[in-house]
């Protein structure tokens, strides 16, 4: 059961104790035909529902204020770490890069199908040669495939920071991690970004493009579901 559904139950409880109290104290009572009839049930429920009622605001107070106020902390870095394992992601494709003045804030295009994706990266030269120039300023360029090698290390120290939290994140949440961890460049894209002698036999990084399609649209998934957090 998850915190939100832990919560409902429990202040469900919280709402069908103060009726029972409120019903027995002002309309059982009042109505002697009933009392006499149920006045032992009636007594054990109200005491029930009363010591239920303490110890739910002791547990807010002792118990829970505490934990939310952590766990406010916890969604706020794992947001935040999330956020930016997705503008890391989405910086893949940034356009015109060397040519046009670099922005801060990256493109982003959702709903691209394959094709589509392979066609920007061409057109963008984005896997035209692993000496192809992604610019980070006007005094440190770096190549795309030194680029692509820092995504991925910059990606899975998020990820594994991110799971330090485990515990505390969501089923979707989790599962849209493992999903980047998972993917094909995260997991063999090093074999041909490490391998100077494979990489230099191509002629460029075309090939990259289905591994590069499946990470980035994992990455879109992510920062679908962040946008959706309230924290």
């Amino acid at each position: 059961m998850t915190t939100k559904k832990q919560n409902i139950v429990l202040r469900t409880i919280l709402i069908i104790a103060i009726g029972c109290i409120l019903v027995i104290k002002f309309i059982f009572v009042s109505v002697p035909e009933i009392w006499d009839i149920g006045s032992e049930i009636g007594e054990v429920t109200y005491d029930l529902s009363l010591a239920y009622i303490v110890t739910y605001l002791f547990y807010e107070v002792v118990v829970a204020l505490p934990k939310k106020r952590d766990l406010k902390n916890i969604y706020a870095t794992a947001k935040w770490l999330s956020f930016d394992i997705a503008y890391t992601g989405s910086t893949i494709i940034k356009p015109n890069l060397g040519i046009q003045p670099p922005s801060d804030i990256p493109t982003v295009k959702r709903g691209l199908t394959k094709a589509d994706f392979e066609t920007f990266c061409l057109l963008n030269k984005i896997t035209d040669t692993y000496d192809f120039l992604w610019i980070r300023g006007t005094i440190s360029p770096i190549s795309y495939l030194e680029h692509f090698k820092n995504i991925q290390k910059k990606t899975n120290d998020h990820i594994e920071e991110l799971f330090r939290f485990m515990s505390h994140l969501e089923t979707d949440h989790i599962r849209l991690l493992n999903d980047i961890r998972k993917c094909a460049f995260m997991r063999i894209g090093y074999i041909y970004l490490d391998q100077k002698g494979m990489i230099e036999e191509k002629e460029n990084l075309s090939f990259l493009c289905p591994m590069l399609y499946e990470f980035y649209q994992c990455t879109i998934n992510l920062d679908t579901y962040i946008e959706r957090l309230d924290v």
